[in-house]
C-alpha cells in the first residue's frame, strides 16, 4: 500500500515540476481529460473521462469475474474430485479439468512416452477423482470462465495504455491549433504583405 502511495506522489511531483509548456501533455499521460481540461475543452476533456471510466471499470470486472470463478473452481475440485488446488499451477487445474482421475492422466501420458509429465501417485497432494463426468465439466467450465476473464482483463490494461497514448496525442494537436502561424497575404492594392493568421 505505501509503495503505491509513493509512486502516486512521484507521478503528481513529476507533473508539477514539468514547464507550463508541456504540463497539460503530462496531465493527460497521467489521467485523459485532463490535459484536454487544462488546454480548456471541455467537451474532449468529458469524453476522456467517461472513456477512461468505462475501461477501468471493464478491468476490475474482469478481475473480480476471474477471481470469483478461480475460488469457485478450486472449493468444486475440492468438493467433487478431492483435490486442493488452491497452490497448484494452473497447468495442475487444466489436468483435473481434463482426466478423471490421477491414474488415467498418469496412464494417457505414459502412452504418449511424455514420462517427464508422470505424477507421483503416492503423493496425497496430486490425487482426484472424478464422481462422474458432469462434474468434471462443470468444473471445467468455471476454470476456462476464470482464465478468459484474466485474458480479457490483459486486452483492457492494453486499451488503457493506448487511451493514454491518444489522450496525449490530441492535447498536442490542441495546443498546435492555438499556434499562430506565419501565412502570406496579397493585399487588394498589389502590395505583398506577411502576417499573422491563425489555423484551426
Amino acid at each position: 500500500m505505501i509503495k503505491k502511495i509513493l509512486i502516486v506522489l512521484a507521478i503528481f511531483s513529476t507533473v508539477l515540476c514539468v514547464e507550463q509548456s508541456k504540463l497539460s501533455l503530462v496531465k493527460s499521460l497521467v489521467i485523459p481529460g485532463w490535459g484536454q481540461l487544462e488546454e480548456g475543452n471541455i467537451k474532449s476533456a468529458k469524453q476522456f473521462f467517461v472513456q477512461e471510466s468505462v475501461l477501468i471499470l471493464s478491468f476490475l470486472g474482469t478481475v473480480w469475474t476471474s477471481n470469483h470463478y478461480e475460488k469457485s473452481y478450486i472449493a468444486y475440485a475440492n468438493e467433487y474430485a478431492g483435490i486442493d488446488l488452491s497452490d497448484m499451477s494452473l497447468q495442475m487445474a487444466v489436468d483435473v479439468g481434463n482426466y478423471p482421475s490421477l491414474s488415467e492422466f498418469n496412464e494417457n501420458k505414459e502412452r504418449q512416452r511424455q514420462f517427464n509429465l508422470v505424477l507421483d501417485e503416492n503423493n496425497p497432494n496430486f490425487q482426484w477423482e472424478w464422481g462422474n463426468n458432469e462434474d468434471r465439466n462443470k468444473f471445467d467450465n468455471m476454470r476456462i470462465t476464470s482464465s478468459l476473464s484474466s485474458k480479457v482483463g490483459s486486452f483492457i490494461i492494453g486499451g488503457i495504455i493506448s487511451h493514454h497514448i491518444i489522450s496525449a496525442i490530441h492535447v498536442t494537436y490542441l495546443q498546435n491549433k492555438k499556434i499562430p502561424q506565419l501565412g502570406f497575404n496579397v493585399q487588394p492594392n498589389g502590395n505583398k504583405s506577411v502576417s499573422l493568421f491563425w489555423t484551426f
